[in-house]
């Protein structure tokens, strides 16, 4: 899942002031069917992520906060 969001950061991300959003807005099932899994371990890897301070899910977008975090999570 960290791979993926950061596939996305690189190819569609958008810098704000909260941090790189993904502009698109993805359901969980649309994520689990890009990363190969299903819904659940796609929310349970965000929520993670989340613990972890390096995304936040704000209005069905994801904002990545710690890029860094991210980065190091996605084995970059």
């Amino acid at each position: 899942m960290a791979g993926l969001i950061y596939m996305l950061v690189e190819s569609v991300g958008v810098m704000t002031s909260e941090g790189t959003m993904i502009p698109n807005r993805y359901t969980h099932k649309q994520l689990s069917s890009m990363v190969g899994s299903n819904r659940e371990a796609v929310t349970r890897a965000l929520g993670d992520l989340q613990e972890a301070g390096a995304i936040e899910v704000k209005a069905r977008h994801l904002y990545v906060r710690d890029l860094d975090a991210q980065r190091s999570s996605a084995g970059e």
